[in-house]
């Protein structure tokens, strides 16, 4: 293979060796007339620096080592990048709470409720009438006699809690399931068995064909009459006296939100509005205890 060496630069074995053996500068050109490597020393931190490295580090603080002239960090640059860090974990922290915040505040998505599966009803303001109501039988004719037809008894069992305002004159309506008879209280029984006592009605006219003694009836009882009050139909968790939470109907019928309304005297079917809701008003009277969670409901 041809030597890419120019020949000016080719030297003699010997020649290389001596060169390498040398521990000082050799000439540029051997005793042949080629050029000779010249074996330079490794500059150390011991020798002066030169005077581009003085002018390079003129103003700094400066370090020897083993490696060379160092730069000093400076305090005020360490001091600059703790403060910085300092602000941007300050700033992450804020950050990270408001979004907290901002999350926790958000209100779920109201759901949608099957409109034709509640009760709504609509509050009113007028003459409201108060009323107890409860189960009853047709009492038995006395053994040996024979009761006109027009003087139908009825024993109604009203719950304790509704009887202590029944008196005998009081008007009542009787539900034989044959037909709707008026009627009136006569008397009050003194004993009190199983939370519940007995009124005995008589009927004001007779009583419809089919109706025999011991026949299962209904019968309501009217306790007063109240003008000019504000009421509604009776929730199915309203209890008179008390407060409940009810599904309120925005005016277009789409949703509702929760309100509370407080509730005074009630009726059979109906109960007084105290606060919480207007005449005009539409409520939600149907089981909601699904959605008591939510203060917005969407009727679909």
């Amino acid at each position: 293979m041809a030597s890419l060496v120019p020949l000016q630069y080719q030297w003699s074995r010997a020649e290389f060796l001596a060169a390498l053996n040398n521990d000082s500068p050799v000439s540029a050109e051997g005793s042949t007339g080629r050029r000779v490597p010249v074996k330079h020393r490794q500059s150390t931190t011991s020798g002066p620096p030169n005077e581009e490295g003085e002018s390079r580090l003129k103003g700094e603080k400066t370090m020897k080592s083993k490696h060379g002239v160092l730069d000093i960090p400076r305090e005020s640059n360490q001091r600059q990048r703790r403060i910085r860090m300092t602000i941007y974990s300050v700033a992450g922290v804020a950050a990270i709470a408001g979004i907290t915040i901002f999350l926790s505040r958000l209100k779920p998505a109201a759901p949608i409720v099957d409109k034709t599966a509640v009760w709504v009803d609509t509050v009113k303001k007028g003459p409201m009438v108060i009323a107890v109501r409860g189960p009853g039988t047709v009492a038995a004719q006395t053994k040996g006699a024979k009761a006109p037809s027009n003087s139908t008894t009825v024993l109604l069992r009203i719950p304790e809690a509704q009887a202590k305002d029944v008196r005998p004159g009081e008007a009542a309506t009787i539900d034989t399931h044959n037909g709707v008879v008026p009627g009136h209280v006569v008397g009050i029984a003194p004993i009190v068995l199983g939370g519940v006592v007995t009124a005995e009605v008589k009927l004001d006219g007779p009583a419809p064909n089919g109706t025999s003694p011991g026949q299962e009836v209904d019968g309501t009882i009217e306790l007063a009459k109240l003008e000019n009050i504000t009421y509604v139909g009776r929730p199915v968790f309203g209890q008179p006296n008390t407060t409940v939470s009810l599904f309120k109907l925005d005016p277009d019928g789409k949703g509702a939100s929760l309100v509370q309304v407080q509730l005074g005297r009630a009726s059979v079917n109906s109960i007084e509005v105290l606060s919480g809701l207007q005449p005009a008003d539409k409520a939600i009277l149907s089981d909601m205890s699904a959605w008591d969670s939510f203060n917005r409901i969407r009727l679909e």
